[in-house]
């Protein structure tokens, strides 16, 4: 009897520590899929005063933890290595009407590439980035979605 309640629990325990720590965070492409759905519906372009011509796009996509946005009317796009983002320095910062979340490189590195699809304005890069919103209360999920996806991608706090 007692060899098999050792038995029953060298089994049980096991099972029962793999329960215990299951993961319930959501998964790099359900964070990256959320980021995008947010951005399309909630931009915070809309809080500028644009002419009623003026076509809001805002496309979000990524490959792996390199993502790329696209915004206004297609005439510019930023480019980051989340991987390299200090997930420590994401946080909401008012810009004009629209709350923004905003971010560092790890060590004051360059982790956003602005580009200007149409070619008219040269490359450049920066280490900050940002996403407009157009509210708190999407800003502040966005916060969490974005300091997330960065611990998924292996971001890591600046040393200095």
């Amino acid at each position: 009897m007692a060899l098999n309640m050792r038995r029953l629990s060298v089994l049980l325990i096991p099972l029962l520590l793999a329960a215990g720590c299951r993961n319930d965070s959501p998964s790099e492409e359900e964070t990256f899929a959320w980021m995008q759905q947010t951005l399309a519906a909630h931009n915070g372009l809309r809080l500028q005063d644009l002419s009623p011509e003026y076509e809001i796009l805002a496309q979000f996509t990524h490959h792996g933890c390199e993502a790329e946005y696209l915004a206004g009317r297609g005439d510019w796009a930023s480019h980051v290595n989340l991987s390299e983002v200090d997930p420590n320095s994401v946080r909401i910062e008012m810009i004009g009407r629209a709350p923004w979340v905003v971010f560092k490189g790890r060590n004051s590195q360059h982790v956003t590439t602005y580009i200007d699809p149409t070619g008219k304005l040269p490359t450049y890069d920066s280490e900050t980035g940002g996403f407009s919103l157009d509210s708190k209360e999407y800003a502040e999920s966005f916060l969490k979605a974005l300091k997330h996806a960065v611990m998924l991608c292996g971001g890591k706090p600046s040393t200095f």
